[in-house]
């Protein structure tokens, strides 16, 4: 038994989200391109691309530098026209690789402002706030900001997080909780799948770059693993103190020397890594998403670009060209503006110390999917090819140069312009003229650098996608190999074969339950499932009644508050939202509606309006299924799984549209017991259409109780 959910969920999700504590803002590492922080282009300016000007110096703080005897580098960088001081401190340590308790470095960077030897977090987050100041901490250090007269206590704070974390036992476990949600959210969420799958084709799981965060990891981890690494890395020897802002060189020496300067130097463990082989040939990574209705496109691979090398601005200016949003980007022109298979294409080229990445992705409808791809490599294969225009790249150094100057605006990113200049050892007028060497880049250095990183020919195209509906299209352009959500390479056998018809499997599924009589003598039902919300401080209650399979009323309470009530009398459907009711006429909801006010849908299967069609076998868990997918009376199809041993229903996936977005629902049924004769799952795993997953358990549930029809009077 499901009951679709969809505009409960969204209105629940949004709920929740404006519930769940923020967390801090890392540190932004250095050596990131400035450019891809931003993923949409003003498309305001199609008609009229903006006037070129000349590119005049960016004044930058002159930056002075000094050693303490510890060996802590400080940068400062004097800014006096607004009185703000801001302090980022930065280990300057290898990427790690974290193997079986992936997910420890970051752990500690959250730990270290949750608790010090002498403050509480909550102690520190009133004092942070108390000054209207900023605080954050990573796995590579700390930032800070405030107004001048208050420099001396965020200082003081920031060095107390920093160099005298407590490591509280009860932060930490927090922390794992948190995690562990967000990576449950995360595991059938597409975009999240290919991510964790490009890292690992491009890198393989035996590197820093390759390894991803899975619930076996997190679980491995231990308060002690966050306090080794802590003790192994923060080291001032080998760290940055970079203080931009309102205050003198003397002012930052006698600060850094005050708060740092007991901090004692040690070596640090230190790291290397194998060269990233590449490929000889293109080949696409797909990973099953049965059900689907869009696949998620990653055309990817690792790159040798270096920041501030002489390849670092043509580069970005050519991924620009190639993948930038809006009116700028071809692959957005081509992909959305021209064939309509997406909402957005986008590309990014990365240039980092140790590998750098090419990506270029986009979500496209199941049936368009070769297309999509197809096109992906005839954009990378013509920027190789062909010149760029005039026109082309003059737009594209405009827009630089407007993302370059409004990033000034930030003081991290005058703090990262400093440690960058450090670290890689960059001239020292490096992004003073910045815009100069922006505008000096031609249309010859494009194709050069086109060809140099731009690959279409040596990529791995991650799709994750319905296998079933996408993947024989897909076997003419390049060699397949099939991945699960976290990476691991699979061998998709051939289904077993199944010598049942799919209304014998329904029938079997009935039987299963209680039986094709019994389950047409149920008249009405009331059925109340509760799920724990950590996010929200409480449980969520929601209580669904049926009737005569024509009516349906469903409400959930959070906190003692009804946040959503939904009603269908047979004709017409309400919907209450916080107390605010009102009328959906939309025909497709009331579709859905009457769908929703059948108890027991699956007895209607084998009548005229539905398509029922077998698609093999497929594991859900441990549990070896039979996957059926059906289409309803209104055109929208479901995919449901089938214990083959038990034929209990273990799995069912459903798409409906919602906000203008197409939303998959994965839905899991476990634990079936009896109630007056009839098999109920009495615990249901909601996927998808939540910010986090929902695990409700079945608490009361009645058949032929006596339903009043009053419960279904719509006002």
């Amino acid at each position: 038994m499901k009951k679709q959910l969809y505009l409960f969920l969204l209105v629940i999700g949004a709920f929740i989200l404006s519930c769940t504590p923020k967390t801090s803002t890392s540190v932004t590492e250095p050596g990131k391109d400035v450019v891809e922080e931003a993923k949409e282009v003003m498309t305001d300016f199609r008609s009229k691309a903006p006037e070129p000007g000349p590119a005049r110096p960016i004044k930058i703080g002159k930056a002075q530098e000094f050693n303490l005897i510890n060996g802590l580098k400080v940068i400062v960088v004097e800014n006096h026209k607004i009185p703000r001081v801001s302090y980022q401190l930065f280990i300057d340590r290898d990427v790690i690789y974290e193997g079986n308790k992936a997910g420890y470095s970051s752990f500690t960077g959250q730990l270290l402002s949750t608790g010090s030897k002498s403050r509480s977090k909550a102690e520190i987050d009133e004092a942070v706030d108390f000054i209207g100041a900023n605080l954050s901490t990573s796995s590579r250090g700390g930032f800070a900001s405030s107004l001048k007269k208050h420099a001396e206590i965020i200082l003081e704070l920031l060095a107390d997080v920093v160099l005298n974390p407590s490591f509280p036992q009860e932060e930490f476990d927090k922390i794992k909780k948190q995690t562990l949600s967000n990576l449950a959210a995360e595991k059938e969420e597409p975009n999240s799948i290919s991510r964790n799958v490009s890292s690992v084709v491009n890198f393989g799981k035996d590197h820093a770059y390759g390894e991803i965060e899975t619930e076996e990891t997190v679980n491995n981890i231990k308060l002690e693993d966050c306090i080794n690494f802590y003790e192994s890395y923060f080291k001032p020897n080998k760290a940055y103190l970079v203080i931009v802002g309102d205050i003198t060189e003397q002012e930052a020496e006698v600060q850094a020397n005050t708060y740092f300067g007991n901090w004692k130097r040690a070596d640090m463990p230190r790291h290397s890594f194998k060269p990233v082989p590449e490929l000889d040939k293109t080949v696409i990574d797909f990973v099953d998403k049965s059900g689907a209705v869009q696949s998620v496109i990653n055309v990817t691979y690792p790159v040798d670009l270096k920041p501030g090398s002489a390849d670092d601005i043509p580069a970005r200016l050519m991924n620009n060209i190639l993948g930038y949003g809006g009116v700028s980007g071809r692959l957005f022109k081509n992909l959305r503006e021209d064939k309509g298979y997406t909402y957005g294409a986008y590309s990014s080229l990365s240039s980092d110390k140790y590998f750098g990445s090419f990506s270029a992705s986009a979500g496209v409808r199941n049936e368009v999917t070769d297309s999509a791809i197809v096109e992906f490599l005839n954009e990378m294969q013509r920027i190789r090819s062909t010149p760029v225009t005039p026109e082309e790249l003059q737009l594209t150094k405009n827009l630089m140069f407007g993302q370059f100057a409004r990033s000034m605006e930030s003081p991290q990113t005058i703090a990262r312009f400093a440690l960058n200049m450090a670290r890689y050892n960059l001239p020292e007028d490096y992004y003073q003229t910045y815009l100069e060497k922006v505008e000096a880049v031609t249309v010859e250095d494009i194709q050069r650098v086109a060809n140099k990183y731009i690959r279409p020919d040596n990529a791995h195209i991650v799709v994750v996608g319905n296998k079933d509906e996408v993947v024989d299209k897909l076997k003419p352009i390049a060699p397949i190999n099939y991945y699960d959500n976290f990476g691991n390479k699979v061998d998709l056998k051939p289904s077993t074969p199944i010598d049942l018809a799919p209304a014998t499997i329904i029938n079997n599924y009935l039987e299963a339950i209680g039986g094709v009589d019994v389950l047409k003598g149920v008249k009405d039902s009331y059925l109340k499932m509760e799920a724990n919300v950590p996010q929200m401080g409480g449980a969520m209650v929601m209580e669904q009644y049926t009737k005569d399979n024509t009516k349906f009323k469903m409400a959930v309470t959070m906190q003692g508050m009804t946040v959503q009530e939904q009603i269908f009398d047979g004709i017409k459907m309400q919907v209450s939202q916080m107390g605010n009711a009102e009328i959906v006429e939309d025909k497709s909801a009331l579709m859905t509606a009457k769908e929703q006010a059948v108890t027991f849908k699956e007895i209607f299967y084998g009548e005229k309006g539905y398509t029922l069609k077998i698609s093999g076998t497929e594991k859900v868990g441990n549990t070896e299924s039979i996957k059926m997918i059906v289409t309803n009376p209104n055109g929208s199809k479901t995919t449901e799984f089938y214990d083959r041993s038990s034929f209990l229903k273990v799995k069912e996936i459903s798409t409906q549209e919602a906000q203008g977005q197409q939303m998959t629902n994965t839905t899991e049924f476990e634990n079936y017991r009896d109630i007056g004769g009839i098999k109920v799952p009495h615990k249901i795993t909601i996927t998808g259409a939540m910010p986090i997953p929902l695990t409700f358990e079945l608490k009361e549930g009645k058949f032929n109780m006596g339903v009043s029809d009053d419960l279904f009077i719509i006002e």
